[in-house]
Order: structure tokens, then C-alpha cells, then sequence
């Protein structure tokens, strides 16, 4: 009989089972897109903010170039020139000069000197990419402008900007549009009377193109707002410059995004989504932080107010955009979740009918179950038959019929024992049986059987007592099953378990058999391990006996024993060391593997014994070996700290020892400036001014090598220096300079160091001395002597003087006597000479590219600056050296001495 279902129940069925799996689907599906609109807008956002900063960059660094340039052209030779001279030739090389600059670079659209009055001195222009010089008859007068007005009050070195707009001629704005900024700086001559002014019209288009074009290469949407709100940059160009006009008076950002602007223009910088769009911004202050403190910008700012002129650049993603990159991520995720749909309709359809089919099967059984039963009376495997009181068969089935090889008709109303043995009819085996059937109900006997061919084989048997329902005996139910093969099969699990025996008796590890009671077997190798001389004597032992009361970590043996073979009956296996005691009382490390086993229904471990003593008298060497190397490593950090906190505090003495600033101030005669900056490892430069009487005794050095050691020697020289020039009234240099050998020779070889440095004395004397030139041009005399690096010396006119010091003098602390060396020379000196005095950190200074930074570099940096102060030289030449490494480490200290005769 088969029970179906019906249509609709197995629609119901269908549907259920589709639902079931395709909700998992679409909560994973709403996972992960809303997971990846997130992850979509993260990107976007760091994306439009990496944007912004380039925008950023762009702007800073184009200022800082138009910065530099005004600053280069109101110091130049060409203009101090013409201030000097005021004729033609001089006029035409400022005009070349302002027409090369306009030319090449083609961001400005002029480029002017004005005089005090305003009246245009030189003016190159460059116009629809045409450049010329403005001939001197249509040369105006400014003198009325603002721009002028506010460069011209302005004091050396302070610069002037305008407000970024559009240039107007005749009262209207060009075109077509520029924008433009105007710098200024006022003009003074060597005297440091102010005599112009210098402004640069920059083009404005050539930083807005830029913004631009980057804009473009980065997909993003980039506007440029002052600090009123109105575009100078916009991706709608009708949107820009608003407020040039009436008619744009309300095209304001803050107008358009009223709650955005709020935000925007009280924060520095951030970023915010809001339903029109995405918005990320940022301040500009265009100009570069060093020159904040000598700026103005006209209708901005003042100097009380510098932060207030300032621009805000913002990056504008539209809702639209946003909301495309959702539809995308949807439209992406669209054709793979209706693919899992019509992989779940398949997956629900196979399913059903998989359930359908069990549930019609095991209504299937249920019916049949009766008929199953009587199926199972007729098994094969089994001899069934039924016994009277008296032991004789009564019934028989077929499978009595094939163990025995009776047919029903050759057996019936035989008695039992037609199936016993001989010896067990004699023995009364077989009533015996019987008997204890009837006493117990129920009784098992294994034993050999005899067929009806007379062989033999082994059965096992169960007979049950049945009764009336007045409790007399009606007779036995007898059943029989063949078991030989499985007897047979126990045979050769023995013949296994002793070949078992054999391995287990040759392992190299030591393993046992416990129980809840203790040992009870063990291999040979078990007996050789513990001491013991047969497996008697270890079994008879408890196996805490076996081990110390504590293990080395101090826990009790046998709670921590207790502890593993739980471990080990709850997991199946566990594995740990163990320190074990054999029975005449010497210990051994073991590796213990304990296995939880069944035999024959019986739990017991099994205990596999490793002996480790070797391995682990290694372990501890190495142990030992990495103690010893982590007692060493906190003796050289120690030792390191040390050494830093020695070299600081030489660096703290080097820079306490140099002159002070009002010192070099008080020089009568000379415009005086030094620097000196240690390297990170303390090399030992060394420099002093020392003014006695109307003399100034200079001095400079530079220890060999770095470290400790070489800035002591520098401090000790020094020191020797001021004690020597102490004790003298006047100073004869090569007798200095012996005696500061002298002493540091002695000191040298009692630090027993190999340190030692060039050395060089330079004794100034003015020429109001009658010992000198008669020359009323010469203002000074600057006697020099001892060995070190090329002296530079700038003359007024430009030329360079290179003097060689290597004869005139031999390294001090490198041999005890020197003075068949030291010789002396002299250098004179006329008002605005320069005397450049440095040590190799400048001139072996490098780049990435590994160049040298040279002599040649530093004398025409000294040249170009020549006619500056002594404090701007020194700042040109430490500029350009920290230009031209770029970053790159100072390895060695930096020294640096001008001396300008004034």
C-alpha cells in the first residue's frame, strides 16, 4: 500500500522549503551592499580628500615661488646697480633682467621698479604671449594707486598683496577675463634708504588652469572661494567672479548652500554629507607660514589680522553621484542574487521531492511493519524453533533448515539432544539446559553442535521458557545462530594481539597499561627505565610511587596527575613532560603521551614514557646561553643611554661656549655673524671672538672624527685659547700656537686618544695703527695663521680671494712639536670685504645625489650676497646648504664665521 501526497500539499510543502533558503540569501545580499555602499563611500571620501590636498599643495607652492621671486628681484646686483649709478646701461640691464624673468616663466603680466614718487622706472610687460620692454615715453606715473601706496610703507623685506580679482582697464574688466594678484616690496639701497618699490602682476589664469587641469587628471569637482563666499574657481565659469559685478552680487556659494557654507566657513577644515551632496574643504592661508610676520594685503588683512585673509577650497560631489554609486552597486549585485534565486527554486525543488519521497517511504514502513515481522520469523541466519515441555521440536523454519540440514518433516517430534555432542548427553548437558531455563526463564550457551551430516559447528544458543497463563510449563522457544566464522574471526584477533604484544615489547619508549586500580602491564623497556627488575615489581607499585611529591613548577604530582588523565579520558589523548623517580631515587625528565583505550569494553590508558634528560640538559645550556645574551643586551642598551645623555650634554656645552650675539655686536670695526649647529653624533667644530684692546683674536677648529671624545677636545681647546690670550697682552700667533699644541698634546696623550684638529688664529687690527699701509683705503689688517680649511674673502667688486692655509700651520695634538711649521700670512681689508671662516660639514655636506656641496657653491653664494649685512650672508650661505642637501642627514657638524669690514 503507497501513500501519496496531494497536489497542494506538496505546493505548500515547495513554497516553505523555497522560503526557508532564500531568506538567508537575501539577508547575506542586504549585507553586503549596504557593507559595500559603505566601504564605496569610505574610498570615495579619502579619495576627494587626497584630492583636495594636491589642490592644496598646488596653491602653496605656486605662492611660494611668486614669493621668491620678488624677494630675488628687490636684492638683485642689476637694481642695487642702477640705485648706485641711475644710468642708461644700468636702467637696460634691470629692464633685460625683468623682460628674461616675464619671458620664461610667463605667469606675470608685468613686472615694474617704481621710484619714490610712483613714477614707473622700468616696466617689462607680456601680453597674449608677446613680451617687451615699456619704452621709457609710456612709462606712468602710480604714485595714486593703492598698490603703491601700501608697498611703499612697507619696511625691508615685508611684501604686499593684492586681492585676487579681475584686472580693469579704462574702468571696465578686461577681455577676455584675467584674474590677477599684485605683489609688492619696497626697494632700498646700501645705505638702507628706501628708494622704490618692485610689484609683480601675476596672472592669475595660470593657478586657476593648474587647479584645473589637476581637477581633470582627478575626476573631482574642485571650486575656489574667498572669504565671502564667492567663486574664483568653479566648474560653471558663470559662477566665478561675482563679485566684479552688480549682477553677481548674489552668486555666492553661501547663497546656493546656505547650512553648508555655515559649516564650511567656521571650520579650518573637514568634511560633511548632506542631502545636496557630499562636501570636503579646507583653508588656505596662500601665503607660506616664515612670511607671515612681514606681510600686508591690502582691503585683508593687517599685521594684527593675518589669519583673516584666507581662502576656502572645497570639493563637491553632487547627490546624483552618489546615489549612481548605490544604483551601481545594486545593478552589480542584481544578476548574481536572481541567479542564487533560481538556484535555490532548483535546490527547493529537489528537496521536496527528496521529503516527499521520505515521508511516503516511511509511511510505507509504518504499514508494513507487521508484515516486517513475520518477514524477520523466516530469516535464514537463524534457527527458530519451538520446544514442548518435554524437549521435544515441535516447529522448525528454514533457516533451522539450512544450519542444520533437517527438513521440517525429518526433525519435528525429535528430541534436543539430536543436536548435541556425545559428551554432553553423557554429562547431562542438555537437561541441565533445559533446567536453568526454566529457573532463570531464559538461558545462553556457547558450544560446538552437530549437523545432520555429523559435522561439528560452533553455535550460540537461547532458550526461553514459556508458560501458561496458570504459570505451568508449556515449553521452550530455542534459537540458534551459527557463529564460526565469527569465532574463527575472534582466533585471528588473538594471533593479532599477540603479534601487538611483540612490537609492544621491542618500542624504545617505555609503555604501560593502567586501569582505576593502577599498572597492570608493562613493555621490557618499562622495567629498564624505572629500575625495576620484573613486571611484578612494577605493578605492584602505585604509580604516584614513581614520581616526586612535586613537579618543578611546585604543583602536588598527583593532583596535577589527576588533572591530565582527565584531561586525557575527556579528549581522547593528552601530552605533557613529566619529572618521574625511579625506585632508587634518581629523577628523569620524561615526554608522556596518554592515550584513552577500550579493551574489550574495559577503559584504560595507555602510557607511552620517553626519557628527554639529554634534551632537556641542552634546553638548559641554551636557556643559560639566553640569559647571558639578554644580561648583555641590557648592558649595551645602559651602555647606549649612557653614551646619549654624554653626547648631549657635549652638544648643550658646545653651543653654551659659543659667542653671544651682543658680543659679536660690540666688534667696533667689524660686521660679525657665526652659526654653528652639532651633527647628531657630536663631531667637534669649534669657533670664538675674542676682542682685546682694539684687537679681535678669531679662532676656528674642527676635531677629527665624532663622538665624546671629540667634543671634549673642542671644549678643552676652547678653554686653552681664553687661558693662553689671558696671559698676553699681545699676541705673536706662531708662539699661540705652539703653546696651545703644548697643552693639548699633553692632554691628548694622557686620554691616551688618537683625536686631533686643524687649527687657525686670525688677529684683526685696525689701520688706525701707524705699524700699517698708509692707505686711506684699507680699514684693517687680519693677520691669519695654523692649518685649516680655504679662507674665502669677497671683495667689494666681486672678486674672489682663495687663500690656502695647509703651509701655514700643521694639525694641533698630532705631534709634540709644531713650530717648524707655523707660519704666518696677512689679508687687507677694505670697507665692505667679506672673510668667510667654515669647517668641512659645509662644504662635504651632500645630497641624494651624493655631490658635495663644495667651495666653489659657497664662494658664489657669498659673492651674490656680498652686499648685505653679516647676519644675511650667513643666513644665505645656511639657506643654500640646507637647500641643496634637501633633507638629508647632517653627518657632520656645521660651522660657519663672516667677518665684513665695515
Amino acid at each position: 500500500m503507497l501513500i501519496s501526497f496531494t497536489l497542494n500539499q506538496k505546493i505548500r510543502r515547495f513554497l516553505v522549503t523555497y522560503l526557508l533558503l532564500l531568506l538567508p540569501i537575501i539577508a547575506i545580499g542586504a549585507t553586503i551592499y549596504y557593507a559595500e555602499v559603505k566601504t564605496n563611500k569610505i574610498s570615495l571620501e579619502t579619495q576627494v580628500t587626497e584630492n583636495l590636498q594636491g589642490q592644496f599643495k598646488l596653491i602653496l607652492t605656486e605662492f611660494k615661488h611668486i614669493i621668491s621671486d620678488l624677494l630675488f628681484l628687490s636684492e638683485h646686483n642689476e637694481i642695487q646697480d642702477l640705485l648706485n649709478t641711475n644710468n642708461e646701461n644700468a636702467k637696460q640691464n634691470l629692464a633685460t633682467e625683468y623682460l628674461n624673468l616675464v619671458t620664461h616663466k610667463k605667469i606675470y603680466d608685468q613686472i615694474r621698479f617704481l621710484d619714490k614718487t610712483g613714477l614707473e622706472i622700468v616696466r617689462a610687460n607680456f601680453n597674449k604671449d608677446k613680451s617687451f620692454i615699456v619704452p621709457e615715453e609710456k612709462l606712468q606715473n602710480k604714485g595714486g594707486r593703492y598698490y603703491f601706496k601700501d608697498s611703499l610703507t612697507l619696511k625691508r623685506g615685508e611684501i604686499f598683496i593684492s586681492p585676487f580679482d579681475l584686472n580693469m582697464e579704462r574702468g571696465q574688466i578686461e577681455q577676455p577675463l584675467k584674474p590677477m594678484l599684485r605683489f609688492g616690496t619696497p626697494i632700498f639701497d646700501q645705505h638702507g634708504n628706501k628708494r622704490g618699490v618692485t610689484l609683480l602682476n601675476y596672472l592669475g589664469k595660470n593657478l586657476l588652469n593648474q587647479m584645473r587641469q589637476l581637477a581633470i587628471k582627478n575626476f573631482s569637482d574642485i571650486m575656489l572661494l574667498n572669504k565671502n563666499g564667492f567663486w574664483l574657481l568653479s566648474s560653471n565659469r558663470d559662477d566665478e567672479w561675482g563679485f566684479m559685478s552688480e549682477q553677481g552680487k548674489d552668486k555666492t556659494f553661501g547663497n546656493r548652500f546656505p547650512d553648508e557654507w555655515q559649516t564650511i566657513n567656521n571650520q579650518k577644515s573637514g568634511q560633511l554629507s548632506t542631502a545636496n551632496g557630499l562636501f570636503t574643504f579646507t583653508t588656505i592661508y596662500p601665503l607660506a607660514n616664515k612670511y607671515k610676520e612681514k606681510i600686508h594685503i591690502v582691503g585683508e588683512i593687517n599685521d594684527s589680522k593675518i589669519l583673516e585673509f584666507y581662502w576656502k577650497l572645497v570639493s563637491y560631489i553632487p547627490p546624483t553621484a552618489l546615489t549612481t554609486n548605490s544604483t551601481q552597486i545594486l545593478a552589480n549585485m542584481t544578476l548574481p542574487f536572481i541567479g542564487l534565486m533560481v538556484l535555490m527554486l532548483f535546490i527547493a525543488l529537489i528537496l521536496t521531492y527528496i521529503g516527499i519521497r521520505h515521508a511516503e517511504a516511511k509511511a510505507f514502513l509504518q504499514h508494513n511493519e507487521e508484515q516486517l515481522r513475520l518477514l524477520i520469523e523466516g530469516v535464514v541466519d537463524y534457527a527458530i524453533i519451538m520446544i514442548n515441555a518435554q524437549g521435544k521440536i515441535v516447529s522448525w523454519n528454514s533457516g533451522a533448515e539450512r544450519i542444520s540440514y533437517y527438513t521440517a518433516d525429518e526433525i519435528i517430534g525429535k528430541h534436543l539432544s539430536i543436536f548435541h555432542t556425545t559428551e554432553n548427553i553423557k554429562n547431562g548437558k542438555v537437561e541441565q539446559i533445559l533446567t536453568e531455563a526454566v529457573k532463570q526463564g531464559k538461558t545462553e550457551d556457547e558450544g560446538y553442535r552437530i549437523r545432520k551430516n555429523g559435522s561439528k559447528y560452533w553455535a550460540r544458543v537461547t532458550i526461553t521458557a514459556l508458560h501458561k497463563p496458570d504459570g505451568t510449563l508449556r515449553g521452550f522457544t530455542h534459537v540458534t545462530r551459527d557463529i564460526t566464522e565469527r569465532r574463527n574471526a575472534e582466533e585471528n584477533t588473538r594471533q593479532n594481539e599477540m603479534m601487538f604484544r611483540t612490537i609492544y615489547e621491542s618500542s624504545s619508549d617505555a609503555i604501560m597499561l593502567l586501569d582505576e586500580n593502577g599498572f597492570f602491564d608493562c613493555n621490557s623497556i618499562t622495567l629498564t627505565m624505572f629500575g625495576c627488575d620484573t613486571k611484578e615489581q612494577f605493578i605492584s607499585h602505585h604509580p604516584s610511587e614513581f614520581s616526586p611529591p612535586n613537579q618543578p613548577n611546585g604543583e602536588d604530582s598527583k593532583t596535577l596527575a589527576d588533572k591530565y588523565i582527565q584531561a586525557t579520558i575527556k579528549k581522547g589523548s593528552c601530552s605533557f613532560e613529566w619529572l618521574h623517580c625511579r625506585l632508587d631515587g634518581t629523577n628523569f625528565y620524561a615526554e608522556i603521551l596518554l592515550n584513552s583505550l577500550k579493551l574489550h569494553d574495559w577503559p584504560v590508558l595507555q602510557a607511552v614514557v620517553r626519557d628527554i634528560t639529554e634534551r632537556k640538559q641542552a634546553e638548559e645550556k641554551i636557556k643559560l646561553a639566553n640569559e647571558q645574551i639578554h644580561k648583555l643586551n641590557e648592558q649595551l642598551l645602559s651602555e647606549n643611554q649612557r653614551m646619549s645623555a654624554k653626547l648631549e650634554i657635549t652638544r648643550q656645552l658646545q653651543q653654551m661656549m659659543l659667542p653671544k650675539e651682543q658680543e659679536l655686536c660690540n666688534i667696533k670695526y667689524l660686521d660679525v655673524a657665526g652659526f654653528m649647529e652639532p651633527a647628531e653624533t657630536v663631531g667637534g667644530d669649534y669657533y670664538d671672538v675674542l676682542q682685546y684692546g682694539e684687537h679681535v683674536l678669531f679662532a676656528i677648529g674642527d676635531v677629527t672624527g665624532h663622538g665624546l671624545e671629540s667634543g671634549v677636545l673642542a671644549i678643552m681647546v676652547q678653554t686653552a685659547v681664553r687661558t693662553i690670550l689671558s696671559h698676553n697682552e699681545t699676541t705673536d700667533l706662531a708662539k699661540f700656537l705652539n703653546t696651545l699644541n703644548d697643552v693639548i698634546y699633553s692632554n691628548v696623550q694622557r686620554m691616551n686618544s688618537d683625536k686631533n684638529l686643524t687649527f687657525m688664529l686670525l688677529d684683526y687690527e685696525p689701520t688706525n695703527f701707524p705699524i700699517h699701509s698708509k692707505s686711506e683705503d684699507i680699514k684693517g689688517i687680519l693677520c691669519l695663521s695654523g692649518q685649516h680649511e680655504t679662507i674665502i674673502v669677497v671683495r667689494t667688486n666681486g672678486d674672489i680671494e682663495d687663500i690656502d692655509t695647509i703651509d701655514l700651520g700643521f694639525p694641533i695634538g698630532l705631534e709634540a712639536d709644531v713650530s717648524e711649521w707655523i707660519t704666518q700670512t696677512s689679508i687687507s681689508l677694505k670697507v665692505g670685504d667679506v672673510v668667510a671662516l667654515y669647517t668641512d660639514g659645509i662644504t662635504e655636506a651632500e645630497n641624494c645625489a651624493k655631490e658635495f656641496y663644495g667651495l666653489e657653491r659657497l664662494s658664489n653664494v657669498i659673492q651674490k650676497n656680498r652686499h648685505l649685512n653679516a647676519e644675511s650672508i650667513r643666513y644665505a650661505v645656511i639657506y643654500d646648504v640646507l637647500q641643496f642637501i634637501d633633507g638629508q642627514k647632517v653627518y657632520d657638524d656645521i660651522t660657519l664665521l663672516i667677518l665684513k669690514q665695515k
